[in-house]
């Protein structure tokens, strides 16, 4: 008898993401004080960062896929506005330390059931770490990393949605408004090409999560980097 074919053999990768989610929601609501053991007390529940009802008017939270230009929108914003830029890629991998990220065993879900089983192991690390950004940078542009505004199952995305509520400037850049040709550029600016697997920028470009938590969007296309900034600032208001 030869051997069973492997789930990744069997399910294609949108199903190994549903599965995926069905399994991390059940941890979630049924095993997760093995994760919150592993948390430093002091960060098992972030500060907030203001008193529920108040709002954050100068500060600036940027998301949307990754290569949209979250970065350098970053810097020219921090310029202009004469505040600090503060880069999720900067902080993230110590946040994830702090409620027990494991690498090795990150690298071994990789090599098993390939990127989108790591995509799902990152969302409680993803989600911690915008807790404990917003509630230790004040004062300051920030720019989250792609899958730091995206997320699967409910509770991850609520508690989300709860640290950015207080910010009146969380900008969702995307390339256009048209979510094919978005998709299109993101791939070409990357030098990817479609394939059987499902698009990272596809899926971040579609999903729900960037839309919802988005006070408003900024289109890139035909503008300079220059042009994009000042149209964020004019939604800013003064």
């Amino acid at each position: 008898m030869g051997d069973f074919p492997s789930l990744r053999e069997m399910l294609g990768s949108f199903e190994l993401l549903v599965l995926g989610c069905f399994l991390l929601d059940l941890l979630n609501r049924y095993l997760g004080f093995h994760l919150a053991a592993a948390r430093p007390s002091a960060f098992f529940s972030p500060v907030p960062i203001h008193a529920k009802g108040t709002c954050v008017s100068q500060d600036v939270v940027l998301i949307g896929p990754i290569g949209v230009g979250k970065s350098t929108q970053g810097r020219l914003l921090s310029e202009a506005l004469s505040l600090p830029q503060c880069s999720m890629d900067q902080y993230r991998w110590d946040y994830y330390r702090e409620i027990g990220y494991d690498e090795e065993f990150d690298q071994r879900l990789g090599a098993h059931v390939g990127f989108w089983g790591r995509y799902l192991y990152w969302k409680e690390f993803e989600c911690h770490a915008v807790e404990r950004l917003l509630s230790e940078h004040r004062d300051c542009v920030i720019d989250l990393g792609g899958g730091h505004s995206v997320y699967e199952i409910d509770t991850h995305f609520s508690r989300v949605r709860s640290a950015l509520e207080p910010y009146r400037n969380v900008v969702l850049l995307l390339p256009s408004s048209d979510l094919d040709e978005s998709v299109q550029i993101l791939n070409e600016r990357q030098g990817k090409s479609q394939s059987d697997e499902m698009d990272i920028n596809e899926h971040f470009t579609r999903h729900h999560s960037n839309f919802d938590l988005a006070k408003f969007t900024v289109y890139t296309k035909d503008k300079t980097p220059e042009e994009t900034r000042d149209e964020i600032l004019t939604h800013m208001g003064p």
